[in-house]
């Protein structure tokens, strides 16, 4: 399982989705930090985590959209499955990839903490139960994002039904 870890971080950070994926949501990060806090002259850190978990919506499928399809497009899908590890392990070792890209994303969001500590006692337990609040929803998306990407070969395909089926839970939830 480890093996398919190392392989999948490496293919994100040798390829350009690893590198897209971590400066959209902290230039967005960035943007809604401004908004949320710095405008308002607000301490609370977890404001830009409401409006970040919108960004997720949109960047997740750039992350998880070639997790399987690719597999399958390239043809080394059934390398994976007459490998010696199981089906779970395949699974669990692109789960766990496509989260330490994510909680690599989160961890450089403390910088912001850490600005906020500048110029005050931001409430440090609920910044921390908001990156962990956050990083859960994170790992329900990809493990969504996943799911598409295994039922259709094409990349394209999988982002758009990720983000057409988080859209959609978006509008039912303000409803």
């Amino acid at each position: 399982m480890w093996a398919i870890v190392k392989k999948e971080v490496k293919s994100y950070f040798l390829s350009p989705i690893g590198y897209v994926f971590i400066g959209l949501f902290l230039a967005m990060c960035s943007v809604f930090f401004y908004l949320d806090i710095v405008q308002y002259g607000s301490l609370q850190f977890e404001n830009m985590f409401y409006s970040a978990s919108t960004i997720l919506t949109f960047i997740i499928p750039i992350l998880t959209m070639r997790m399987f399809a690719e597999e399958r497009k390239v043809g080394t899908e059934q390398l994976l499955y007459t490998s010696p590890i199981s089906l779970t392990q395949i699974v669990l070792g692109k789960f766990i990839a496509g989260l330490i890209v994510v909680l690599a994303t989160e961890l450089c969001t403390l910088f912001y903490l850490i600005i906020l500590s500048l110029f005050g006692a931001p409430h440090i337990q609920t910044a921390i139960v908001t990156l962990l609040g956050f990083f859960m929803l994170s790992m329900s998306y990809i493990s969504f994002g996943m799911f598409a990407s295994s039922i259709t070969e094409n990349q394209i395909i999988a982002g758009v039904i990720t983000i057409r089926i988080f859209h959609n839970n978006m509008v039912l939830t303000k409803l």
